[in-house]
């Protein structure tokens, strides 16, 4: 029903201007309001010809919002009627000439009253400017001028169903509401920055991405002031990287909004506003923490975010993991484990999966292999098919040792494997033949130091165990917590 209601009213302004008449149940407006209800202010314009001159300008009508009320602040004494002045005090008939001087505040005159979308107010002060500068060249720029608000208040209820639409989740309405805007021109601009203030968010936020697609300058203060209206929605977030797109840095304000949702942001459900956050402090800040923290309100603030991207790494979930990777180095984050890729072929030929693993031990499923020695298992190979065959893996990172001293890595490996630390080769054993064991004995300072291993399966049964043992250290399973990944970018890391 909403969609043919649309569709009426192309037609309707296609046509010209009209009044509309009731043609059954589906003549309903937008909100279900009986059109026949719904107030005209045009009504009251006077009629052209002779009756003209009987006319007089009264105080300046306000647009309607398609609930009936104003869009736009009024003042307190606006139902009794504005004080009379000399812009609202009523003219003389339409039919004496006026002075040369009265003509430019006439037109200032007409020109606020358009700002306002009070069509039917500047039309009166328009026709009596024709009239009273006929015959002179002012005479013939107010008729251009009435022919312009003439079709301006012919579209303007048609421009309110336009904009109450855009409040609609329906797409095709919403396309529907989008042509008839443009179609209006600047006329459709006048509501649609009227619409900026109005007090349902995604109606204001839509029309604010239309202004910034039809790079409206004049509006630009107004939608500055909406970017920090309800950050966390996903209609916000467009509307905050069409300001980017269309500006730049986020204004100030904006970019406050944006740190107190995330700083409260439990779940990482805000986590696409993150993103205006890094750029103002890579680009802007020059990752200066502390101008940082001026800029949104906290001198906390680098830390802050610094902890809400080490709890998405250190949360399990693969999502979350490479969302905050490229972020982890602008905020010092490691990541607990090895950062593991997986090929297909047993020399690295196709890259299929990456991920963060929490060790390196794993093993053929016990039925499939019931003879190969007992592996705890810390990871299952993310490869699908099986059986398991051709394949290989590397993980790299740091392994942190706690103090200085002489280590031994016991490797026991079905199929290959090669071994690093510090850059060195410290081990391997690249065939499809099974290593029961091999113990590789090195001398390490305490702290970090790059690590990486590889790993290929040709056919069978297959499994791989790391142990270490070393100062204080009873041979065990390399701990999860002993191993670090300090992320560079999307799939960089050291």
């Amino acid at each position: 029903m909403r969609k043919a209601l649309l569709l009426f009213v192309l037609g309707v302004a296609a046509a010209g201007c009209g009044r509309r008449e009731p043609s059954g149940p589906d003549s309903s407006s937008i909100m279900d309001r009986p059109q026949e209800v719904q107030a005209d202010p045009f009504d009251a314009l006077p009629p052209e010809g002779p009756e003209a001159e009987t006319a007089t300008l009264g105080p300046p009508a306000r647009a309607a919002d398609p609930d009936g009320s104003p869009l736009g602040p009024s003042s307190p004494s606006e139902a009794e009627g504005p004080p009379t002045s000399p812009s609202n005090a009523p003219l003389a008939p339409a039919g004496p000439p006026l002075a040369p001087e009265q003509f430019a505040p006439m037109l200032a005159e007409v020109q606020a009253r358009e700002r306002e979308t009070d069509f039917a107010g500047a039309l009166v002060v328009a026709r009596r400017m024709r009239a009273g500068f006929d015959g002179r060249a002012e005479g013939q720029q107010a008729a251009a001028l009435v022919a312009k608000l003439e079709e301006a208040r012919c579209i303007s209820r048609d421009l309110a169903f336009a904009l109450e639409t855009l409040g609609s989740d329906d797409a095709a309405e919403l396309e529907y509401a989008h042509s008839m805007l443009a179609q209006a021109g600047p006329t459709g601009r006048l509501f649609l920055r009227r619409a900026l203030g109005h007090e349902s968010a995604p109606l204001a936020q839509r029309a604010a991405l239309l202004l910034l697609a039809w790079g409206d300058e004049q509006s630009k203060d107004a939608i500055a002031g909406l970017l920090p209206r309800d950050p966390g929605t996903a209609l916000s977030q467009e509307l905050l990287a069409a300001w980017v797109e269309t500006y730049g840095q986020l204004p100030d304000a904006a970019l406050s909004a944006i740190y107190r949702a995330i700083a409260t942001d439990a779940d990482f459900a805000r986590r696409g506003l993150f993103d205006h956050l890094a750029e103002t402090l890579r680009n802007h800040c020059g990752d200066d923490a502390e101008r940082f923290g001026a800029l949104v309100g906290d001198p906390q603030a680098h830390t802050v975010l610094g902890r809400y991207v080490d709890r998405a790494l250190q949360s399990g979930q693969d999502e979350l993991v490479r969302w905050a990777w490229p972020y982890a180095y602008t905020f010092g984050s490691t990541v607990p484990g090895l950062w593991g890729e997986y090929f297909e072929g047993v020399n690295f030929d196709k890259l299929v999966h990456e991920r963060v693993d929490p060790g390196v031990a794993f093993c053929s499923p016990a039925e499939t292999a019931p003879s190969q020695p007992d592996v705890p298992q810390t990871i299952k190979l993310p490869f699908e098919d099986a059986p398991l065959e051709h394949v290989s893996a590397r993980w790299s990172g740091r392994l942190s040792v706690p103090r200085p001293g002489s280590y031994t890595l016991h490797v026991a490996s079905d199929d290959g494997y090669r071994l690093w630390i510090d850059e060195k080769l410290v081990g391997e054993s690249w065939s499809e033949a099974v290593t029961p064991v091999a113990d590789h004995q090195v001398e390490l300072e305490a702290g970090p130091h790059p690590f990486r291993l590889e790993w290929c399966q040709g056919t069978g049964a297959f499994f791989f165990k790391l142990e270490w043992s070393g100062p204080d250290i009873e041979r065990q399973l390399v701990p999860p917590e002993a191993f670090r990944i300090l992320p560079i970018g999307k799939g960089g890391h050291h």
